[in-house]
């Protein structure tokens, strides 16, 4: 690399994906293009809420670590 590359580079700025989770209390996963791994985890993150909205999983009260959670997880991976 030389100093003629970094004059040269240039930036484009990007949208990032974003999904909400757990609510107004919860968190807001930002990812961004190109897509790969970071968009993996988005719909894990879609997969975890819709379990917990049909009443299939409740990770709130799953002990963190235990069978139920670590079950949950490795479901949506």
């Amino acid at each position: 690399m030389t100093l003629d590359d970094l004059k040269n580079h240039r930036t484009t700025p990007v949208e990032p994906i974003t999904y909400s989770y757990g609510g107004p209390n919860g968190v807001t996963l930002h990812e961004c293009p190109p897509n790969g791994q970071g968009l993996t985890a988005l719909i894990a993150l879609g997969i975890i809420e819709a379990l917990e909205d049909a009443g299939t999983v409740d990770l709130s009260k799953a002990e963190h670590n235990g069978v139920e959670w670590l079950h949950t997880l490795m479901s949506v991976r």
